[in-house]
C-alpha cells in the first residue's frame, strides 16, 4: 500500500511540474503518502511490541512459587466394569 501511495505522489508531482495539477492537490497527495507511511510504521511497531509481549510471557515459568494455578473441579464419570 505504501508503494502505491508513493507512486501516486510521484505522478502528482510530475503533473504539478507540468502545470496539470495545483498545489493543494500536490500537498494533499504528499500528506496521504506520509500518513500511509506512518500507519505502516505504527503497524510494524505494534507487531513488534506484541511479539515482545509474547516472548516475555513465554519466558515466565508455567509453574513455580509465584504462579497460581487454579484447576476446575470436575466430576469424573464412574468406571464401568467390563
Amino acid at each position: 500500500m505504501q508503494a502505491d501511495e508513493a507512486h501516486r505522489a510521484r505522478q502528482v508531482e510530475k503533473s504539478f511540474g507540468a502545470g496539470q495539477a495545483d498545489r493543494p492537490t500536490l500537498v494533499s497527495t504528499q500528506m496521504e503518502a506520509a500518513i500511509t507511511a506512518l500507519t505502516d510504521f505504527d503497524a510494524m511497531l505494534q507487531q513488534r511490541e506484541a511479539l515482545g509481549s509474547l516472548e516475555d510471557a513465554l519466558e515466565r515459568p508455567l509453574y513455580g512459587p509465584d504462579t497460581l494455578l487454579i484447576l476446575p473441579e470436575a466430576q469424573l464419570p464412574p468406571r464401568s466394569s467390563s
